[in-house]
């Protein structure tokens, strides 16, 4: 069963007990305040009648007959009344036969109350009648006398035998009513619930985005605009985590793309040193190169944990000033080896006005390595690669396939491939560019890429203005 049906339930049987109660309560009101207006007029009546008797009786002698008595007492009340010498019955005209013992015990319990003109009145039902019996004594002439007077109420009793059950049907209908509205009312309070209810199971479904939109003035709207603000904490802690995933891949995607290039250089040069005896000048020369990219790569880790931001205190740029023919020259000799294996010319065109520019050396190596790795994909064999140098930045020129206009917005996110085939048959993992981009903004410069279908394509990292 619903709550909202529980609350109404519950509500409507409250609310039939307590119209139950009141009504009882004012019918039995409503009876007793009949029965004291009938007693009054009764009481009236009776004591009007019992003058006349008493008048009528004292112009008799003392000695005056029974019958006589019966005779005055007939003339001067109705077939309503009995008369009675002490306990004897002397004239009954009312068809009812009075217990004297019950009179006497309801006397002594207190139920019969007291009447103005001296005497009882009490209730008494009577051959299934409701009787409210007057009982006075008074003296006539020389006689002790009772007079025990009936009014039938059976009809009061039945009509509010009557009003109670129409009352009992009304308040069932009430009832029925008044469930009814309260459903509705219910209904129309527990409707921004159950939007939050929606809004929560869209979130537990991960949409992180939906909101109540409720602006309320009341507790209601205070506990919207707190759950607002809790989904708001839950989608910027899921975008955290998400973020944080994204990093965490993109370091290792980062990692393993930085390692291929140096290592590919470094088993070159020892393949080199194993098989081809060289002379001392060149195999010191292998050694040399061998150890710096050793020393690079050992302190690639923290490089590639700053890129991706994971770690604020480590890893930080070490700008000092680099000669940008001497970056030239390490690029093309770390790169040699892979250029040779894809038969590429590496050539260089600088028509830059500076001879040197501040960086992270590392860093820009790897800048450029990496434009370089790119460009090798996308030239064939025996075609030729421009590392370039102008006023506007530095970077790479190739003459391959180039990219779609389409595509080049894109091409700077991490994993991301214009030709997945082509790049995924060529070791790549869409992180080049990406790497790129996220080198030149550690610089303050940004990542500028022309392409052109066909024709090739020109990467520069533009000089901060």
């Amino acid at each position: 069963m619903k709550f909202a049906t529980k609350i109404a339930l519950a509500a409507a049987g409250v609310f039939f007990l307590f119209s139950l109660f009141f009504s009882g309560w004012m019918l039995s009101r409503s009876r007793q305040s009949i029965l004291e207006q009938i007693q009054e007029g009764e009481e009236q009546q009776l004591a009007r009648r019992q003058n006349q008797l008493e008048r009528a009786a004292d112009s008799i002698q003392e000695s005056a007959s029974q019958v006589l008595l019966r005779q005055l007492f007939r003339d001067n009340f109705d077939r309503t009344s009995a008369l009675y010498l002490g306990e004897q019955e002397l004239y009954n005209m009312t068809g009812y036969e009075f217990d004297w013992e019950s009179y006497k015990r309801k006397m002594a319990q207190g139920e019969i109350g007291s009447l103005e003109i001296g005497g009882r009145v009490f209730e008494q039902e009577e051959g299934g009648k409701n009787l409210l019996v007057f009982v006075t004594k008074f003296q006539l002439s020389a006689e002790r006398c009772t007079v025990v007077h009936y009014r039938d109420v059976t009809e009061v009793y039945a009509r509010m035998r009557r009003v109670m059950a129409q009352g009992l049907g009304a308040a069932v209908l009430l009832g029925l009513v008044f469930v009814l509205l309260l459903q509705l009312v219910i209904h129309g309070l527990w409707r921004p619930f159950r939007r939050m209810q929606e809004a929560a199971n869209q979130i537990a479904g991960g949409n992180y985005g939906v909101r109540t939109g409720m602006k309320r003035r009341d507790e209601i709207g205070q506990v919207a605009e707190s759950f607002d603000q809790m989904a708001e904490k839950v989608e910027a802690h899921v975008q955290e985590l998400s973020e944080m995933n994204q990093r965490q891949r993109q370091l290792l995607g980062s990692l393993a793309h930085e390692l291929k290039t140096p290592m590919t250089a470094i088993l070159g040069y020892a393949q080199t040193l194993q098989r081809v005896k060289l002379p001392q000048e060149k195999q010191e020369k292998a050694l040399s190169y061998i150890e710096s990219e050793c020393r690079r790569l050992s302190g690639l880790s923290a490089k590639m944990l700053e890129l991706t931001g994971l770690y604020q205190e480590e890893g930080r740029l070490e700008l000092r000033e680099i000669s940008l023919a001497g970056l030239f020259d390490r690029a093309q000799e770390v790169a040699r080896y892979r250029l040779k294996q894809k038969d590429i010319r590496l050539e260089r065109e600088i028509s830059c006005p500076r001879e040197t520019l501040w960086g992270d050396e590392d860093l820009l190596m790897s800048f450029l390595l990496n434009l370089i790795d790119n460009g090798c994909k996308a030239t064939e064999p025996g075609g030729r690669l421009v590392l370039t140098a102008d006023r506007r930045g530095i970077g790479l020129r190739d003459f391959g396939c180039g990219i779609p206009q389409e595509e080049i917005s894109r091409v700077t996110e991490a994993f991301y491939m214009v030709d997945k085939s082509r790049s995924r048959k060529a070791g790549g993992a869409g992180l080049g560019l990406a790497l790129c981009r996220q080198i030149a903004e550690l610089h303050g410069a940004r990542l500028q890429i022309e392409s052109c279908p066909g024709e090739g394509t020109l990467v520069l990292m533009c000089w901060p203005e």
